[in-house]
């Protein structure tokens, strides 16, 4: 909005929200005054994040106001019973939706206990049970032992995670709870593994507040780490084989990645990042709306590696000295070109992804590129 000199009027027109409505009750019919009930939109990259509750009048009947259009998934709660709501989310547009009705069963537990861990590190785990949209924690005591309440019937993913986002460790497993079972147990162990430790420097100078992750090829899941101020690092639980090693900022929004084999522990490695040869900042932006795009992915290398990337294959030891970063804040991005920087790769979820020739010189900062990505083809069923 641009102001001018002097008073300046704004007009701010606001619409009704929409509204979804129901009843919640339990297995033998009662109702449930005073459950609470959430709506929270579904998740997308290409939509706001909205949640809105109620609670249950004394008939266990509810109505969320102030609905936003979108996709929401509702979840009803009660003291005794499972989580329960529609098993797909409801669809808000301008009118109300009327008449959801939701049952909920007979609360059962998960027990279970995390292994292999000192009680020094279990004071740093945290454990959730999901099914769908429905999420319950825990966290385990001084022996690894914990309990998750309020569970409903059906398979849940059972998930140890241990330290904070930027630096953990994760073991998940599995649990059923059949219909009528009150208590189903897990175990949670984490593996030892192998071990990665060292030192990240760039210049020969260290890199404090680096943030590591490795995976073995092919596994989604690894192990992270962020570096102390002496640029030191530890990274436990690794897989044996080529490993993935992404060395960025906090928040990646400049990386590095890297090749690493590992066959046994390996102590006292030095990471030299490689200075910066350029420095290329932009906007990704949807080729038909104009619409700035969040979470774009961007990867400047020589032109065999870039080429393997984004054919998608096995591309083993060619991940090596890739500088990588994502567009965020509103599409704008900044990439760090190494000397090996041949080819830009740009890709995004629900686009095709689009390559872009370098040829950057030292020292030199482009500014203002605008690099545009068509939205993909939607996938036609198999007949």
């Amino acid at each position: 909005m641009q102001l001018a000199p002097g008073p300046n009027e704004v007009r701010i027109a606001l619409r009704p929200g929409a509204e979804i409505s129901g009843s919640v009750r339990s297995a033998d019919g009662s109702s449930l005054p005073l459950a609470t009930i959430e709506a929270t939109t579904e998740f997308s990259l290409n939509t706001e994040f909205h949640r809105a509750n109620t609670v249950a009048d004394g008939n266990g009947t509810f109505r969320i106001a102030g609905l936003e259009p979108g996709r929401y998934n509702v979840t009803a709660r009660s003291p005794g019973h499972a989580d329960g709501g529609p098993a797909q989310p409801v669809e808000v547009a301008d009118a109300n939706v009327d008449g959801i009705e939701i049952v909920l069963e007979p609360g059962a537990s998960i027990v279970g206990v995390v292994t292999g861990l000192t009680p020094s590190d279990l004071a740093q785990v945290d454990v959730t049970a999901w099914q769908d949209t429905r999420r319950r924690e825990a966290t385990p005591d001084a022996a690894g032992n914990f309990v998750i309440e309020g569970v409903g019937p059906g398979t849940w993913r059972v998930t140890a995670r241990k330290g904070d986002v930027a630096s953990a460790r994760n073991v998940e497993r599995s649990a059923t709870v059949e219909q009528g079972t009150t208590e189903v147990f897990v175990e949670l162990p984490f593996e030892r593994g192998l071990r990665l430790a060292g030192q990240v420097l760039e210049g020969g100078r260290p890199v404090p507040g680096a943030r590591l992750a490795a995976s073995a090829f092919g596994e989604r899941n690894g192990q992270s780490t962020t570096t102390d101020h002496q640029g030191s690092f530890v990274l436990e639980g690794l897989s044996p084989g080529l490993n993935q090693l992404v060395i960025g900022a906090g928040d990646f929004s400049a990386m590095e990645l890297r090749s690493i084999e590992l066959q046994t522990d390996l102590e006292g490695v030095r990471i030299e990042l490689e200075a910066a040869l350029a420095t290329l900042t932009g906007i990704v932006i949807d080729d038909e709306t104009g619409r700035p795009l969040d979470f774009a992915q961007l990867m400047a290398a020589d032109a065999a590696t870039i080429g393997a990337l984004a054919s998608g294959a096995d591309i083993g030891s060619l991940v090596a000295n890739v500088s990588s970063s994502f567009a965020i804040d509103g599409g704008r991005f900044e990439l760090d070109l190494r000397v090996n920087a041949e080819r830009l790769l740009v890709t995004r979820q629900g686009y095709e992804s689009t390559q872009i020739p370098l040829n950057a010189s030292a020292g030199q900062r482009q500014e203002g590129l605008v690099i545009r990505l068509r939205p993909a083809a939607p996938e036609v069923p198999n007949r």
